[in-house]
């Protein structure tokens, strides 16, 4: 998290605050799309309040990819401890590791 603390979560889809929009993938600025099940990390990550979420994308191949993330998959839908669901803004952390 952006204050220093860490979670684990398991990743249930993205989308914006209102609602989820997807559970395999999410859509950059320029239309291309990243599969979840692909990323390895998400580091470097903007901290704007509003708008898409800028940030490099390491994938589990080894690729890294900078990319700006829509603004309607910037948060991700997440279960946590005891099943309980919830929303992550990418702009409230620096870093996001997958397992």
């Amino acid at each position: 998290m952006a204050d220093g603390t860490a979670r684990r979560v398991m990743v249930q889809g993205v989308g914006c605050t209102e609602s989820i929009c997807s559970r395999v993938r999410a859509r950059d600025t320029n239309g291309d799309d990243f599969w979840l099940d692909g990323l390895a990390s998400i580091q470097a990550v903007s901290h704007d309040a509003t708008g898409p979420i800028a940030a490099v994308f390491t994938f589990k191949d080894g690729r890294q990819r900078q990319a700006s993330i829509i603004e309607w998959h910037r948060v991700l839908y997440v279960e946590g401890p005891f099943w309980r669901t919830g929303t992550l803004d990418l702009a409230r952390v620096t870093q996001v590791d997958f397992e």
